[in-house]
């Protein structure tokens, strides 16, 4: 997997079981990478898979973009 693109996708029926202990799931994946953190899931019986990410869409060209205005109404702006 490259770097930035990296994702795991955590079974459904483990969450709950994941929240307990996020905080020190994300401290093995900050300390000692990606790889570490799944094996920790894995040796946890915290279910997951590699997920892909969804491409990005590009932004229509044609669309004017939009801004907020002091007072929080939509200002269009021409591209």
């Amino acid at each position: 997997m490259s770097d930035g693109d990296d994702l795991i996708a955590i079974d459904p029926v483990d969450w709950p079981k994941l929240l307990v202990l996020l905080e020190v799931f994300f401290g093995v994946g900050e300390r000692d990478g990606l790889p570490e953190a799944a094996a920790w899931l894995t040796c946890n019986g915290i279910g997951w898979s590699w997920a892909t990410p969804a491409p990005r869409l590009s932004r229509p060209h044609d669309r004017p973009s939009v801004r907020r205005g002091r007072l929080g109404h939509q200002d269009e702006v021409s591209a």
